[in-house]
């Protein structure tokens, strides 16, 4: 009997003792946060079996297991989910501030290859959300809304005139993307949004540079198809906006060279063909390209450019 009692003592000790060490684990457990878009929470640590849902983007979860082969991460969500996801698709707080890591989140997706709209709307609606967060610095909300702006466009482009998959996003972004439907088809971020965006930024700050950039690499609606008068107003409505912003910029001779690439497959000649009102234009837009150019560094394409110019 006293055997018997024992035993019993002890098992009851041995499950309080387990009971305990779960309870310490669950309130040590390291706290990760998500970091792709429609991240699944699989059964199983193989990632292929069936899922428990989906997890989103910037959401903190609890870490409950690793795999053997560290691939995988079985993770707890605030509303409870369980699941298995893949090691790279979360990041650990480790004692950092939180806005500091969602906010490295954000930048290092912005990083990565477009994806389709799904991911992007749902990033689109986490940064959003996001920048309501009061312990961003200024610097730091316009970075967000650059990477903002920048998702839109990812999301306009997938866009097809005759597709109303994203009908509802359109209609609530009208003041953000525009329609051509010559040459370059499609939707497309108005590019002043950017412009915008960069004149509010103080002179001297590498994300005033960086929105430029942005802003004068955009893709844009409408083709010219070679015809000098498009080609040079286009240039300078991109290219032109940040060397006049920009001129001694880490990216002026990136569009400087673009430039001269695009200029030296033109013939000169053609210019000649065009009525006189086109080639006064022409003759104008050169000029101001000259004045341009005049503050950007020498090098060999700034010198072709401007013999191209000449010529015109």
């Amino acid at each position: 009997m006293l055997f018997i009692k024992t035993f019993i003592f002890e098992k009851g000790m041995l499950c309080s003792i387990f009971l305990f060490w779960g309870l310490l684990n669950s309130a040590n457990a390291q706290e990760w946060v998500i970091t792709r878009p429609l991240t699944f929470l699989y059964k199983e640590p193989s990632l292929t079996d069936k899922t428990n849902g989906s997890i989103t983007i910037g959401s903190s979860v609890k870490l409950l297991e690793k795999s053997s082969n560290g691939k995988a991460l079985k993770v707890s969500s605030s509303t409870g989910k369980i699941g298995w996801i893949g090691s790279s698709q979360a990041q650990i707080i480790d004692q950092k501030p939180l806005n500091t890591v969602l906010f490295a989140v954000a930048r290092a997706y912005m990083l990565r290859p477009e994806e389709e709209s799904s991911p992007n709307l749902e990033v689109e609606k986490w940064i959003t959300n996001l920048k309501n967060d009061k312990s961003f610095t200024s610097l730091q909300l316009a970075e967000l809304e650059l990477y903002r702006l920048l998702c839109i466009q990812k999301i306009a482009r997938t866009v097809q005139p005759d597709n109303t998959k994203l009908k509802t996003w359109i209609s609530t972004h009208k003041n953000y993307v525009y329609f051509s439907d010559y040459g370059n088809a499609g939707y497309f971020l108005d590019p002043q949004l950017l412009w915008k965006l960069e004149s509010s930024l103080p002179t001297n700050t590498p994300i005033k540079e960086q929105v430029a950039f942005e802003a004068s690499n955009l893709e844009i609606g409408g083709e010219c198809e070679g015809y000098w008068v498009c080609v040079l107003e286009r240039a300078m409505n991109k290219a032109g906006n940040y060397l006049k912003k920009h001129p001694n910029g880490k990216n002026a001779a990136f569009f400087v060279n673009n430039l001269k690439e695009e200029l030296g497959s033109l013939p000169i000649d053609s210019i000649k063909e065009m009525d006189a009102a086109d080639q006064k234009s022409t003759k104008k837009l050169a000029n101001e390209w000259r004045a341009v150019l005049a503050k950007v560094p020498d090098s060999a394409a700034k010198k072709s450019l401007l013999a191209i110019f000449n010529k015109i």
